[in-house]
């Protein structure tokens, strides 16, 4: 029987592989044509949003600057990092049937995490 973690699996993985592939063609070859507009939550009520500074720091951490990109917005790191590892992790499970597998609970909540203590610390930054 599949579990509910199973059945979240293949729709994380589609949707973390087309935003990979999309960041890398926009930094690639629509950077200098189509600009990001700024954030329309501190645009219109002047406090940041959890995710201000992602597309900053997702620029910085694609050209190496990691320090910038820590700076920015350090929730990058575990989108960039730990995802891929479960990612990679749950493909080992589920298709090689290797007993060792990660809970999609605990890394969500971790992320979540991270980025609610960035986002209140943005908050009282300005």
């Amino acid at each position: 029987m599949k579990s509910q973690e199973d059945s979240l699996f293949l729709p994380i993985a589609i949707t973390y592989i087309s935003l990979f592939l999309l960041g890398i063609f926009y930094f690639s070859f629509l950077q200098n044509f189509i600009t990001i507009p700024t954030c329309p939550i501190y645009s219109y009520l002047g406090f940041p949003c959890p995710a201000c500074g992602m597309t900053r720091a997702t620029y910085a951490l694609a050209n190496g600057d990691f320090f910038s990109s820590i700076c920015y917005n350090p929730t990058i790191f575990y989108f960039a990092f730990v995802t891929p590892i479960y990612l990679f992790i749950q493909c080992l499970h589920r298709f090689f049937h290797i007993k060792f597998s990660i809970s999609f609970r605990y890394i969500f909540y971790v992320g979540l995490s991270i980025m609610l203590i960035f986002w209140i610390f943005n908050i009282i930054k300005t």
